[in-house]
């Protein structure tokens, strides 16, 4: 469960906020400006992905089922994450992710 909560971590956790490891984070905001689209969610796919990659090497993200809410302008990201010395799996909370603003 410890690497499940520290993928959960890094993904609530902004780029730039932690003083000491600037790389830590995702940067959910650069995708504001997006569509709401298929090519966007894929794209915010391979984001959360390469950035589980670099900064939690013990698991890594199987899957994801994406949702768009256009009247909130979000796209709404669960992920299905592996633990890889175990093998456990499991969903992470949902990630809403702000996209489609003008």
């Amino acid at each position: 469960k410890a690497v499940i909560q520290s993928i959960w971590r890094l993904l609530v956790t902004e780029e730039l906020e932690i003083p000491y490891n600037r790389g830590y984070g995702c940067n959910l905001k650069r995708f504001e400006q997006y569509p709401i689209a298929d090519v966007t969610a894929d794209e915010i796919f391979e984001y959360i992905k390469q950035k589980v990659a670099e900064n939690e090497p013990r698991g890594v993200i199987k899957s994801a089922d994406a949702f768009a809410d256009v009247n909130n302008n979000t796209i709404t990201m669960r992920l299905h994450v592996m633990v890889k010395a175990t093998g456990e799996t499991g969903v992470l909370p949902d990630l809403n992710v702000v996209v489609g603003k003008t």
